[in-house]
């Protein structure tokens, strides 16, 4: 991890600075966002034992006051010092020496020790606190919270092309739990962060609501795993749902299930020689009606069709006599109408004509049997 120990040699020193100098850090410097319901959790640990230690946390000088470790003055820790981790527990302290006021056990609290960093960039300043976080007894680090993370390093570094901020993305998260992630290892991590902009927009919405409740539990990931197999503009239809309903397991399963539908209309396509699910839903109609039993009773990926859908798409071919559906049933219709009209009368011929075709080609198959 040698981005994470050029990180380490920033470090200025330990110093005992005043509680009320320490600021949240800008939101490119932060690992995530301080989840109220585990500030109530340390106070209320630090009230049952007022005047323990609390953990040492990791701050930085701003960069508007100093960019390089030569240019440190100790006079610099009277100012603003950002905290680039341990942010739970010194709003916790904070929160505190508010409430209890006139009570001396907790005076103790305006102090607090800190490890001193000059000069940092916000994807070392995320490496410092992701590991400060992984040492201490701290809040976990949730699947969210690395999607958020990974998110700001998108938005940061997309232009310079996908290799190279999936790398950064890589390295930071990687430090988390001390070892080498490859971008394989964290694909549902950065698939999800790079999500168009209104898609992630629910996604955050999401992981809100989540955590507003479950604060402390991962979100469930399976919704994600299917997303990739959804048409564009229905991933956030099935999002939203998800904020409606309040169930993930149920939109999951939809999900699931659209997908493995869209595989099996690829699939039955590409047998049947045509070119468009349209097409072979038209000339093929018998059997892309029953197209949806097979959805529950079968597993299906992309890499794996089972024997037994790929033989009823080559039953169809043999059994099905496709029909032109150009000269089966033509609609005319001599009216004058402007654009939207025409527009509405094309679609509802196109209905018509389907059905009609479908209609006949039963009854032919009806006299044939």
């Amino acid at each position: 991890m040698r981005e994470f120990k050029n990180s380490l040699e920033k470090k200025i020193g330990t110093f005992n600075v005043k509680i009320d100098n320490l600021q949240e850090a800008p939101e490119d410097f932060r690992c995530r966002a301080i989840d109220q319901d585990w500030v109530a959790e340390i106070k209320s640990s630090i009230r049952q034992a007022p005047g323990e230690l609390v953990t040492k946390v990791p701050v930085m000088i701003p960069l508007n006051v100093a960019t390089d470790p030569y240019q440190f003055q100790e006079s610099m820790l009277d100012g603003v010092l950002y905290l680039i981790g341990g942010n739970h527990v010194v709003k916790a302290c904070k929160e505190l020496l508010e409430e209890e006021k006139e009570n001396e056990e907790f005076r103790s609290y305006s102090n607090i020790s800190a490890d001193v960093f000059l000069g940092l960039s916000p994807e070392q300043a995320k490496m410092i606190g992701n590991h400060h976080n992984r040492k201490t007894t701290t809040k976990k680090v949730l699947f969210q919270d690395q999607v958020l993370q990974a998110r700001e390093i998108y938005l940061k570094h997309r232009e310079e092309g996908e290799d190279a901020w999936k790398e950064t993305a890589t390295i930071i998260l990687g430090n988390l739990h001390e070892r080498t992630y490859t971008k394989k290892s964290l694909s549902l991590v950065l698939s999800v962060a790079s999500h168009e902009e209104d898609v992630f927009f629910q996604i955050e919405r999401l992981f809100e609501l989540w955590n507003s409740r479950n604060s402390m539990k991962d979100f469930p990931q399976q919704i994600f795993k299917n997303i990739p197999c959804v048409e564009g503009p229905k991933i956030c239809q099935y999002l939203r749902r998800v904020e409606q309903l309040k169930d993930i397991k149920t939109v999951a399963e939809e999900i699931s299930k659209d997908r493995k539908k869209r595989i099996l209309e690829q699939v039955f396509t590409s047998r049947t020689g045509c070119q468009t699910w349209e097409e072979a839903s038209e000339r093929y109609a018998l059997h892309a009606e029953k197209m949806e039993e097979f959805l529950d009773s079968i597993k299906v990926s992309q890499r794996l069709i089972p024997t037994d859908f790929i033989n009823f798409c080559d039953e169809a071919v043999r059994q099905e006599v496709p029909v032109d559906l150009n000269t089966v049933v033509t609609v005319n219709v001599s009216v004058e109408l402007n654009e939207k009209q025409r527009e509405y009368l094309d679609q509802e011929k196109r209905k018509f004509e389907m059905k009609i075709c479908k209609g006949l080609k039963k009854l032919k198959t009806a006299a044939e049997e």
